[in-house]
Formats: structure tokens, C-alpha cells, sequence
């Protein structure tokens, strides 16, 4: 028989499990944006230029605590429309990412914690118009660069993560036509190498 006390222990632990769910979730989040003031976590969440302009002298240095950067956070909000403010929905987001790179071109570059760049957010959430928005980008840094156009825009493609996955296997995996068209026409003599897992882009597109 159970007494008194154990009924009040069990009664009392299931009442608030939908709380401490929900503390956790807000405890994660909190983690995710430590390092990060939470109006430029915000402004680059919803995709506010005005509120980025303010810090466009040092955007590169503003990381979560998994190293993303204001274009990492807002490309993956971009990739789900209903992570972002109704009032920003009606600005294109590609517009939005050249604005960004205007500000901060170190950006287009800067991997996360784990060695993602944007173009690597953008192919994973199959978002095609910014994808070609981050080609554009690359192809006009290549006098920075010292490279050609080409191998300006390889530097970028070449980039793999942890797993050694470049864009294209994001693109494939997650079944992103679009993104696969733009990344392979832009260098059909390009070698795609396997990931960790030994997997090409074209064993994961098959």
C-alpha cells in the first residue's frame, strides 16, 4: 500500500514534468545564445538590418556559444518561415543575406563550432535563392582572394564540416533539388570527395 508521503512525491512529479520540459528548453536556448546579446540574437533571428548595422564593425566576433554567426542563426530561420517575425516575412531573404555580407564579407567564410559555413546552413534548409546569393559572394571575392573565379568559389565548396561533408551532401541528403542544380553547375569538372561515412553526394542523391 502506498502511503501519504509517496502518493505526494509521485503526484507532485508529474504535475511538473511539462515544467521542467519546458525549463529545459529555455535552458538550451539560453546556452545557445550565451556570448551573444540577446537583441543581436534576436535582430538576426527575425533578419533586422537596422539593428545589425549597429555592430557591422565587429559582426564576425558576435558567436553563440557553438560559434554561429548572426548569418548562421538567420539562414536557418530563413529556412523556417515560422521562426521568423510576421513583419520580416515580407523582405526576401536572399536580400536580406546580401545585406548581411555588405555589412560583414569575413562572414560568407566564418565556419561554426561545427565547421559549417552559411552555404552549408542554406543547402541543408534548401534554401536555393540563397544559395545562389552566397555563389554570387564567393565568385566576387576571388581578387581578394588572389584566385580566379573558380578556384575562389572551390575555397568555398571544398569547405567540410565535422563529418567532412561539403554543401552537396547537405543538398542531397535533405533532397534539395534546387540546391543541387545550382552547386553542380557552377563546377561540373569539380571532384565531390566522401564523408566520413564514405559517402558521396551522389551515393546519398541515389
Amino acid at each position: 500500500m502506498m502511503d501519504a508521503s509517496n502518493l505526494i512525491i509521485q503526484t507532485k512529479s508529474t504535475s511538473q514534468l511539462a515544467q521542467e520540459e519546458q525549463a529545459d528548453e529555455n535552458n538550451q536556448e539560453a546556452c545557445l545564445i550565451s556570448g551573444m546579446d540577446l537583441d543581436v540574437y534576436k535582430a538576426a533571428k527575425d533578419g533586422n538590418i537596422d539593428v545589425l548595422q549597429r555592430h557591422k564593425e565587429h559582426l564576425h566576433q558576435i558567436l553563440t556559444s557553438t560559434k554561429n554567426t548572426v548569418l548562421h542563426i538567420y539562414i536557418a530561420c530563413a529556412g523556417s518561415p515560422s521562426l521568423i517575425e510576421p513583419e520580416q516575412v515580407a523582405h526576401k531573404p536572399s536580400n536580406i543575406v546580401e545585406k548581411i555580407l555588405e555589412m560583414c564579407p569575413a562572414l560568407l567564410w566564418q565556419s561554426n563550432g561545427s565547421c559549417e559555413t552559411a552555404l552549408h546552413i542554406a543547402a541543408r534548409h534548401g534554401c536555393s535563392d540563397i544559395v545562389a546569393v552566397l555563389v554570387k559572394a564567393a565568385k566576387a571575392c576571388h581578387e581578394d582572394l588572389g584566385q580566379g573565379v573558380k578556384e575562389a568559389w572551390r575555397c568555398l565548396i571544398k569547405t567540410t564540416n565535422e563529418g567532412k561533408d561539403i554543401a552537396l551532401h547537405k543538398a542531397a541528403r535533405f533532397n534539395h533539388l534546387n540546391v543541387v542544380e545550382i552547386l553542380t553547375k557552377e563546377d561540373t569538372d569539380f571532384s565531390y570527395s566522401a564523408n566520413d561515412s564514405a559517402d558521396t553526394p551522389f551515393y546519398l542523391a541515389v
